[in-house]
C-alpha cells in the first residue's frame, strides 16, 4: 500500500458517494420510497416499523451495500489508503442502530399501520421469509453489474468523444490519459507489495499494465522514494504526467494526482 504525505487531504473525498450508497442500500430492502418529508410515528407504529426493518433484515442490506460499493470506490480512489476504508465500514456498522433510527419515520410517512401490518404479515411467511434472505444477495449482485455497466457506458462514450474532434475529444483524450496513469498506480503498487520495489519494467517480470489504444507511455523512471511518469496519445499535444513519492513531475503538483499539459507533438 502505498502511503505518502497529502493524501490526507483528499482520502474523504469519496466517503460522499458511499454514504449515498449506504442509504441507498437501506431503502433497497423494501419497497420504493418517493422523496417526502417524514413525520414522527407513534409507538405502536414505531415498533411495527422496527420488526418489519427486522424482517426485511435492512441493516444487513445496508452492510452488504457498502461492502458491495467499496471495491468501486478502491478502484475509482487508487490514492486513498486502505484503512480509510476499513475504518468507514467499521464506524459505518457502529452506527447501524442510528441509521435504522433515522428509517423509522421514512416508513410511517408512507404506509398506513394497516399497510404496515399487511407488510408485517406477507414478510413473515415463506416467501417473504425467502425475498428477504435472497435481497442482500441481489443487491450486492446488482451494484456489481451496475458498476460494471457503468465503467462500460462510460468507456463507450468517452471513446465517443475522443472520435468526434474539437474540445469534447481533447476532454475524452485527457480522462483517458489520467485514468490509465491512476491504473498505473495500482499496478506499481501490486508489484511493489510482491516485491518491495517499483519497477520501471512494464510486462513480463514487471507490472501488469496495459494502457489504452493511442496511449503511451512516455516516460517512467524511478525516483528515490517513488516513481515518475507521463503519458501521451497519438491524437492529441496534451501529455499528462503523475508521480508518487516525494518527486514532483510537472504538471503534476499534488501526489498521485495526474495533470495535463501541451506539450510537443507525439
Amino acid at each position: 500500500m502505498c502511503h505518502y504525505p497529502g493524501s490526507e487531504n483528499h482520502m474523504l473525498l469519496p466517503l460522499r458517494p458511499l454514504t449515498n450508497v449506504m442509504l441507498l442500500s437501506a431503502l433497497a430492502s423494501g419497497p420504493a420510497f418517493a422523496q417526502r418529508p417524514a413525520v414522527a410515528a407513534d409507538s405502536t407504529k414505531t415498533a411495527t416499523v422496527r420488526r418489519l426493518m427486522e424482517l426485511t433484515k435492512t441493516a444487513e442490506a445496508i452492510v452488504r451495500g457498502m461492502e458491495a460499493a467499496v471495491p468501486a470506490q478502491r478502484r475509482a480512489y487508487p490514492d486513498v489508503p486502505d484503512e480509510v476504508w476499513d475504518a468507514f465500514l467499521a464506524r459505518a456498522r457502529q452506527k447501524l442502530p442510528q441509521i435504522l433510527d433515522s428509517l423509522v419515520p421514512v416508513y410511517a410517512t408512507r404506509f398506513s399501520q394497516a399497510e404496515l401490518n399487511e407488510l408485517i404479515k406477507f414478510f413473515s411467511s415463506p416467501v417473504g421469509h425467502h425475498l428477504s434472505d435472497a435481497q442482500p444477495e441481489i443487491l450486492r449482485e446488482s451494484l456489481e453489474i451496475g458498476g460494471r455497466w457503468g465503467e462500460i457506458i462510460g468507456r463507450e462514450i468517452r471513446d465517443s468523444l475522443a472520435r468526434s474532434g474539437g474540445p469534447s475529444a481533447e476532454f475524452a483524450l485527457q480522462s483517458q490519459m489520467k485514468s490509465d496513469l491512476r491504473n498505473l498506480i495500482t499496478a506499481e503498487e501490486a508489484f511493489f507489495a510482491d516485491s518491495v520495489k517499483y519497477t520501471t519494467t512494464i510486462g513480463v517480470g514487471g507490472v501488469d499494465y496495459l494502457p489504452s489504444p493511442d496511449n503511451k507511455i512516455l516516460e517512467l523512471r524511478l525516483t528515490k522514494d517513488g516513481w515518475v511518469a507521463t503519458m501521451g496519445n497519438a491524437k492529441t499535444k496534451t501529455i499528462c504526467a503523475i508521480f508518487v513519492g516525494s518527486t514532483p513531475l510537472a504538471p503534476a503538483v499534488e501526489e498521485g494526482r495526474p495533470a495535463c499539459q501541451q506539450g510537443p507533438a507525439q
